[in-house]
């Protein structure tokens, strides 16, 4: 019991709003992380994106092709 109120004691020598400014340091870096992964995600897409218009425009339509009568 005596370790458990000497812990309690130490804690009090933090200011209150220390440990709030922590949390919202976190939340910044979550949040700015968050945004981050989105843009590399959308980057990839465009990516997929175009590449896939590129190769539909080289390869040939197969309806424009007249098979054997």
């Amino acid at each position: 019991m005596a370790a458990r109120a000497h812990a309690f004691r130490q804690l009090e020598r933090f200011p209150i709003t220390w440990d709030h400014v922590i949390d919202k340091e976190s939340l910044k870096i979550k949040m700015v992380e968050q945004v981050l992964i989105e843009k590399v995600r959308q980057l990839f897409r465009n990516l997929l994106y175009r590449r896939s218009q590129a190769s539909r425009r080289a390869t040939p339509s197969r309806t424009s092709a007249s098979g054997p009568a």
